[in-house]
């Protein structure tokens, strides 16, 4: 079945595609990382609480404070 593993053979679809986009990228974390996405979403959490005490109100929704917190951590972490 020779002509079979010709038409099914991708070793050469791979080569092409290794050789225009390169390895793929290798996902990886260090705590470096996740210190400044963790001080970010301290920071995010400070502005805040800054604002809404700025305006007068009562500052309330501690679920919504750990959200809008975990929240501004992804997105850092997504820049990484």
């Amino acid at each position: 079945m020779a002509v079979y593993d010709d038409l099914f053979n991708m070793d050469d679809s791979m080569q092409a595609h290794g050789a225009i986009f390169g390895p793929e990228p290798r996902e990886h974390t260090s705590w470096t990382h996740e210190l400044i996405a963790g001080g970010v979403g301290f920071a995010a959490m400070k502005a805040y609480e800054e604002y809404v005490r700025s305006n007068g109100t009562q500052l309330s929704h501690p679920k919504m404070k750990e959200m809008l917190a975990s929240l501004a951590v992804a997105e850092v972490e997504k820049l990484f």
